[in-house]
């Protein structure tokens, strides 16, 4: 029995509403739990299934260790749900397979059919297996945070991808801490960033770009592509020899919010300027809620990292330098 303290709510609508949102709260605990088994035996199937995916041998392998390595206590799954690809005239849609749904995506879905924007698909079209993104909602079981979103691909007998087995939870502390050379396919995305940059190993410049990847934001290192990645870890090292404002952004490919990252001089950074600086982003992203983290070490940047979720969709022609030159001269 637990039995809840608070202030008196007079309101019959109100005592309702607080009433109705626990019960669907305790639903979703009980959901998940109940289907917890039967969530795993999905994984099991889906990455049994991969090992004949039509992806380069080096690919699937990375593609199935990443799905071993979440089932190994780094990832705590909340819900699933099979969607059947569908293309037209008009686009490409994820379409929501009756009767698949488990955990906290039991019952009929609230959207049955998501039209993809073109980052989405070529998503689907790429060399990877698993497809990493935030979810739009909130987890009502475990911790209060933004849902991860694991999308595995299927794959039809002539080798084309003909739909997702979506899973949606929570990545354990463990996999926030672990190191990046253990987390299979973003220890490759990091092995190619080494590579590109073509620095020698055990190099100053070498040590100075692990420990870039190592402080990335580590949610982001599980969404964003190669190509990002580099461009984004080879400006951060330039920072090192040219200490000045820095803006790198990143575009959720279903268009739901921006991932912006800021570095400013150190001795610069306030509350008052970062409140200047999210309201900055605010604005130029169309966004309807801000989160921010920041990191301060001895170094002397201090970074930022914003997360702007939009109205409706992120605007796809961003200015970035203008928006860097505004970002600039605020500080």
């Amino acid at each position: 029995l637990i039995l809840v303290a608070c202030d008196r709510i007079v309101l019959k609508a109100e005592q309702q509403a607080l009433a109705d949102e626990l019960e669907q709260v305790l639903g979703d605990v009980r959901s998940a739990v109940q289907d917890w088994r039967a969530m795993q035996e999905r994984l099991q199937a889906v990455t049994t299934a991969s090992e004949k995916s039509p992806l380069t041998p080096a690919n699937q392998r990375e593609g199935i260790d990443f799905l071993h390595w979440l089932e190994d206590r780094h990832f705590t799954f909340l819900g699933a749900r099979d969607y059947d690809l569908k293309r037209d005239g008009t686009g490409v849609s994820l379409v929501a397979r009756p009767g698949t749904g488990l955990g906290i995506l039991r019952g009929p879905p609230r959207t049955a059919e998501t039209r993809l924007l073109p980052e989405a698909v070529q998503g689907l079209d790429s060399d990877e297996l698993v497809l990493v993104a935030k979810a739009m909602t909130r987890a009502t079981v475990h911790r209060p945070s933004w849902l991860d979103y694991l999308g595995v691909k299927r794959y039809d007998s002539a080798g084309q991808v003909v739909g997702e087995t979506r899973f949606l939870g929570l990545y354990t502390s463990s996999a926030y801490s672990a190191p990046v050379s253990e987390i299979p396919q973003v220890r490759r995305r990091a092995a190619d960033v080494m590579s590109r940059a073509g620095v020698v190993p055990d190099s100053h410049a070498a040590k100075s770009l692990q420990s870039i990847l190592e402080a990335y934001p580590r949610d982001e290192l599980f969404q964003i592509d190669a190509a990002n990645l580099f461009e984004h870890a080879i400006g951060i090292l330039r920072l090192q020899e040219h200490q000045r404002t820095r803006v790198f952004l990143r575009r959720d490919p279903y268009g739901r919010f921006s991932s912006v990252q800021v570095f400013l001089p150190r001795d610069r950074y306030n509350t008052e300027l970062r409140v200047k600086v999210g309201n900055e982003l605010m604005a130029a992203l169309d966004g309807q809620s801000l989160e921010f983290t920041p990191m301060l070490t001895d170094s002397p940047m201090a970074r930022i990292h914003y997360l702007v979720r939009a109205k409706d969709l992120v605007p796809q022609n961003i200015n970035l330098a203008a928006l860097e030159a505004r970002i600039a001269k605020l500080a």
